[in-house]
């Protein structure tokens, strides 16, 4: 299990370490960098409960020295407010210290549960004089010194202090290898699960890799700021590692959203039926035979390309329909829908939204409107259409509004409008 760098993200990784545990996948190496370092710390102690709860009693005032954070303000005002701070510690101190960190490692980690445990681990950091990398195994760490090295992972300079060992300086592991896969293949894996949280930091993919088994568990949404430490954050990117790991193992179906297993097969026999006659109606019958064709094409194909398809085919035109379609309304990422559930959602997301009587049908106009609404409005002239059997030229929208388009689509093929 490799383990990434990402700060105040990391709780996405105890998600994923929970839905594992369920899984019963137990891995025998970890490696990690930065936060990744701390959880990998944490996985092989092995208490999955006392580390979620340590993590939702986690804020930043409580992680850092020099940020006296009001921790009731409003996430916006929050993330202002920490943004100054660190910057005034930067300039002044060199980064905002870590005191508060190594007691809250000291007073959670048992650090000879650590060493026993079955569980083979080893993180990144990098000694600042030269900026040379530094991999630590356990073995390499003298008795009762692991959490300073820890924190020498995690020192995300200039916002965090460099961390002192023996004299010389340490920074965050990220600065070389934010994803240590070649510690784990070195160490003898031979099959990795890769947790990346999409934070800043040099990611080395080598070649070599390929010719082992790796699974990369990313997440579609955006885990936020590296550096705000939030309960409310904390629970939701716990959440979504779990879903995503679930979906990753084929447990659940979806990409951005969680379905029941099976709950996409409805959908997608409904598209195999009308996709082919709808898309001609609407103009995508000579797809790939123009300019403005080829451009509608590849900006359809680019979003069920980024939920993880890899080809374009008709199941993938339906989830992309379907996940661009709870985006643009605002469903929540981190509920498990029913395919009922789903329809009950979005339908009544739908109800809120008051569509013009007859803007002026173009790409240009509709880009006026709000989302949610050229999305409805869209949806109204497909199924106009539709019954009047008319030809409606939809491709110049498709390529400037592809998620509106794919959304208005899934809606009327749905029936859900």
């Amino acid at each position: 299990m490799v383990l990434s760098g990402g700060g105040s993200r990391g709780a996405y990784e105890i998600g994923v370490w929970q839905a594992l545990s369920e899984l019963d996948v137990k891995p025998s190496i970890v490696t990690g960098t930065s936060v990744g370092a701390l959880n990998g710390a944490v996985i092989a102690q092995g208490d999955l409960e006392q580390a979620r709860r340590l993590w939702q009693e986690l804020e930043t005032s409580r992680v850092f020295d020099d940020v006296p954070l009001d921790e009731t303000l409003s996430p916006r005002r929050k993330w202002l407010a920490a943004l100054r701070l660190f910057s005034r510690a930067a300039a002044t101190k060199g980064g905002v210290g870590t005191k508060a960190l190594e007691h809250l490692l000291l007073s959670f980690l048992d650090e000879q549960a650590v060493r026993q445990s079955p569980v083979d681990f080893g993180f990144v950091t990098v000694r600042m004089n030269g900026m040379k990398p530094c991999r630590f195994w356990l073995e390499d760490i003298p008795s009762g010194r692991l959490t300073e090295h820890l924190i020498a992972s995690c020192a995300f300079f200039p916002a965090i202090r460099p961390q002192t060992i023996d004299g010389k300086k340490y920074i965050d592991g990220g600065y070389y290898d934010n994803m240590p896969i070649r510690m784990a293949v070195d160490r003898g894996a031979e099959r990795v699960i890769a947790v990346n949280m999409n934070a800043i930091g040099i990611t080395r993919w080598e070649k070599e890799f390929d010719q082992y088994d790796i699974q990369t568990i990313h997440c579609y949404w955006n885990l936020g700021s590296i550096l705000l430490f939030d309960p409310t954050s904390t629970r939701q990117n716990m959440r979504l590692g779990y879903l995503d790991t679930m979906r990753t193992f084929g447990v659940f179906d979806g990409c951005a959203f969680a379905f029941v297993k099976g709950s996409l097969s409805e959908l997608v026999r409904r598209y195999y039926r009308d996709f082919y006659t709808h898309s001609a109606l609407f103009g995508m019958e000579s797809t790939g035979q123009t300019f403005l064709d080829s451009v509608a094409l590849r900006a359809i194909e680019k979003r069920c390309l980024r939920r993880g398809m890899k080809a374009p085919s008709v199941r993938a035109y339906a989830l992309d329909g379907m996940e661009c379609a709870g985006e643009l309304f605002d469903l929540d990422p981190v509920i498990l829908y029913t395919s009922n559930h789903w329809r009950e959602k979005l339908t009544q997301a739908l109800s809120d939204i008051s569509v013009p009587e007859q803007p002026e049908f173009s790409a240009k106009t509709l880009e006026l409107l709000d989302r949610r609404v050229r999305t409805v409005f869209l949806a109204k002239r497909m199924q106009e259409a539709i019954v009047q059997q008319k030809k409606l030229n939809l491709l110049p929208i498709a390529a400037v509004l592809p998620d509106e388009f794919s959304a208005a689509l899934y809606l009327v093929i749905s029936k859900i409008l």
